[in-house]
């Protein structure tokens, strides 16, 4: 199984385990540490509690009723924590006996589970601190410490750590596998290629038996047949895929041969920037329409905008002469009769080349099936994207 995972899951794999590996050292070392630490704390505990106990109670002797002042001493001693503490009192004292009062700290372990406390092995210690005042023996304190609790603290700590140590470890992992994975792109695109080489049923060989170069040296003949096979096939899948000019546009919107095969509709005037007329407005009106939209002609059309003509600066100064009432003609009298028109998904290419040998400078796009006007495309239009 190993040796079918590629290469870049078996580090994958290797990175995980030692991540894995690395948490659980850490966690059998805490576990291995827990009991000493627990041995070391209890009698540090009990030792602290001792020294505490026996400064509390030498001002006994001057107290008025040192039992009373003792009992209080007992009761103030129940905010200590991992150390409980009774009285026990003198066997031949008459007063009756102290109940045992056990520290605040008193507490059974936090769902520490029964494996740990047996792995540890807790035992309790207990000191007693004999207690007299004025010459009269008051009887004993007795400290017992509870090591459950210090368990419990430690059961915490290592969970945390557990916790933490296992975001931590994931994070790296995470990162880790990401900078391998960049690491290994080109390695892999090479494996990929390879596997497509295995699994190709055709085997084209373009090696050359002898390079250009005088010395045999530098790739010359080898790098030609190379180039010479990858045009033929790129060719073979365009025709093979139906690739057409309106793709390679699509493709290459930017560079020059995108520009060239640009559709004419990215290009004319539409909508309000494109000039049309009726064919009954007089020619002063016209003329307004030509200057407004400034592209030295105007189309006419009909009420449903159909294309009917084209007036252009050329038509308006052809007909200046012939007429006395020029003005009063209507664009009907001197427009051009079924004008050269393209559709709107000509091809820019196409659109310069009909201008340039009708020797025009306007042309009108129309629908195809309405022959309705959808715009004018100018040749200062193509100029501007570099045409040629």
């Amino acid at each position: 199984m190993w040796q079918k995972l590629s290469l870049r899951a078996r580090l994958n794999t290797l990175l995980a385990l030692v991540m894995v590996l690395g948490l659980v050292i850490n966690i059998a070392r805490l576990l291995l540490e827990a009991g000493p630490r627990v041995a070391a704390e209890d009698q540090s505990v009990v030792r602290l509690a001792r020294g505490f106990v026996e400064t509390l109670v030498s001002d006994l002797n001057d107290a008025p009723d040192p039992d009373a002042r003792l009992d209080q001493i007992v009761e103030g001693l129940k905010q200590l924590r991992h150390v409980s503490i009774t009285r026990e009192p003198h066997p031949a004292a008459s007063r009756p006996p102290a109940a045992s009062v056990p520290s605040g700290a008193v507490a059974e372990p936090r769902q520490v589970p029964e494996w740990f406390l047996a792995l540890i092995h807790p035992e309790r210690t207990t000191v007693d601190v004999p207690i007299a005042a004025n010459g009269r023996s008051l009887g004993s304190l007795v400290i017992t410490s509870h090591p459950t609790d210090e368990i419990s603290e430690i059961w915490d700590g290592i969970i945390t750590q557990i916790e933490i140590g296992s975001a931590i470890a994931l994070a790296l992992l995470l990162i880790t596998m990401t900078v391998v994975n960049r690491a290994l792109a080109p390695i892999k695109s090479l494996a990929d290629a390879m596997g497509a080489i295995e699994a190709a049923d055709v085997d084209l060989d373009c090696s050359v038996t002898e390079e250009a170069c005088p010395l045999n040296l530098a790739p010359t003949a080898s790098t030609t047949a190379a180039l010479a096979i990858g045009d033929a096939l790129a060719m073979t899948l365009l025709v093979q895929k139906g690739f057409k000019e309106e793709d390679f546009a699509n493709l290459h919107p930017g560079g020059t041969l995108g520009k060239r095969l640009m559709q004419v509709e990215s290009l004319m005037h539409a909508g309000a920037q494109c000039p049309a007329v009726m064919a009954d407005t007089c020619l002063a009106d016209v003329m307004a329409e030509m200057s407004a939209k400034d592209l030295g002609m105007t189309c006419v059309v009909d009420a449903d905008t159909r294309l009917l003509g084209i007036i252009t600066d050329g038509d308006l100064r052809r007909h200046m002469p012939r007429a006395v009432t020029f003005l009063g003609l209507s664009a009907a009298d001197v427009m051009t009769r079924d004008p050269i028109s393209v559709w709107p998904r000509t091809l820019a290419a196409e659109a310069l080349n009909i201008m340039e040998q009708r020797k025009i400078t306007s042309i009108v796009v129309v629908d195809k099936e309405t022959r309705r006007v959808a715009g004018v495309v100018q040749i200062h239009d193509l100029w501007r994207i570099q045409m040629f």
